[in-house]
């Protein structure tokens, strides 16, 4: 593993969730140890490091743990021999000695008076092994009988006395041309640099807020407006300049014109994306669904007849959408039934078999044959993220 190695959600939780920190609670938490809040309640994102989370981890166990971010190292004091009576040395060494012959996932040294484990990046991928917790847990109770003060022990559960308060952090935000965002935080002689997407930014003020302010953060703080009916999904810009929503209309039969003539033929269910800005609709496309019930990963499917470029982009002809004004969402009802009216042609339409004759054989048909639809390659939730962006 390298030092920029990130692991997925999927397998953080997997790795350090339902082995670590279930381990370190069900080991711990007897002794009255203060598993630091942050710890406890830790969820994993995307990007989110084995490093970032062990630095976390042992900093809510240990009093004294250097962190040494440009070498991918963690170092923990486990025991200070000048706190330690002459009389016991020999004995904390010597048990010191015993744990490190059995060791996963760490190394142990001796710097002038005091004895450190040492992690690293390759180290750190055993963090998930139960053996791993053992023998940290050895190592904690270790610091505990001959050096206290190398751990955070609260003895009483009950009355845990406070943490002690470090020095506060100088934080800069900087916002990138290009919408990126750098965290720069000073504490004492250390200067941390995090780039984060916006999202990520607001989920970590939200957080913060919620934090802080008690029940006054849980109030609710995001509101949509009474939105179209059949809406599956909506999302709005973080300016609040444009919002987009995705509409779902179930299949059934419906009268259609190609050219001059008329069919009554049976429609797939379909899913219309529209995007409004300064009260213009600026995009619109159109797929096909074989459910009703969607979730994030539904498949998409080509819309079977004309109109509709292969990008999924609907062609309105000589309608004008960009020519009405919509005020608010519930307006943009009306969009899927000016597509149902427009006249169908041969522009756009994709299939081995003509058009007019597609028309008349689904005529004898109730419900639209889904073997038919031909599939993008992309869930709902992938498409609904990049729409619009």
């Amino acid at each position: 593993m390298t030092a920029d190695s990130f692991y997925s959600a999927e397998q953080l939780n997997q790795m350090l969730s339902d082995a670590t920190i279930i381990g370190i609670v069900k080991k711990f938490y007897d002794e009255g140890v203060p598993l630091n809040e942050k710890l406890a309640k830790l969820q994993f994102q995307q990007g989110y490091s084995c490093f970032d989370f062990a630095e976390i981890f042992f900093q809510s166990l240990f009093s004294e743990v250097r962190v040494a971010e440009n070498e991918f190292r963690i170092e923990v004091v486990v025991l200070d021999f000048n706190r330690i009576p002459e009389d016991r040395r020999n004995e904390a060494y010597q048990k010191a000695n015993e744990i490190g012959k059995r060791c996963v996932g760490w190394g142990l040294q001796k710097q002038g008076k005091k004895l450190i484990v040492y992690y690293d990046e390759e180290m750190l991928f055993d963090m998930g092994s139960l053996a791993f917790i053992d023998e940290l847990f050895d190592l904690y109770m270790l610091a505990r009988e001959f050096d206290p003060q190398a751990v955070l022990i609260k003895t009483d559960r009950n009355n845990w006395p406070k943490e002690e308060e470090k020095p506060a952090t100088e934080v800069t935000i900087k916002l990138g041309s290009k919408g990126d965002i750098t965290i720069i935080s000073n504490e004492g002689n250390v200067t941390r640099k995090n780039k984060i997407g916006p999202a990520e930014f607001l989920a970590v003020i939200q957080e913060t807020f919620q934090e802080t302010y008690g029940e006054l953060g849980r109030k609710f703080g995001v509101k949509t407006p009474v939105l179209p009916q059949g809406t599956v999904a909506y999302k709005e810009s973080v300016n609040n300049e444009k919002y987009a929503v995705a509409l779902l209309v179930s299949g059934k039969k419906r009268w259609t014109a190609y050219f001059k003539d008329r069919f009554q033929v049976p429609y797939p269910n379909l899913i219309f994306f529209l995007e409004v800005e300064s009260e213009k609709i600026t995009n619109s496309t159109v797929v096909a669904v074989k459910d009703t019930v969607i979730n994030r990963e539904t498949q998409l499917f080509h819309y079977p007849f004309s109109n509709v470029y292969s990008n999924t982009k609907i062609c309105w002809g000589t309608i004008g959408l960009g020519d009405f004004k919509i005020k608010e969402p519930r307006q943009l009802e009306m969009v899927p039934e000016l597509f149902f009216g427009a006249e169908n042609n041969n522009d756009l339409y994709v299939n081995k078999k003509p058009l007019r004759q597609l028309f008349e054989e689904l005529e004898t048909k109730e419900v639209f044959p889904i073997e038919l639809l031909r599939p993008i390659g992309i869930d709902f939730q992938s498409y609904f993220d990049s729409f619009g962006e």
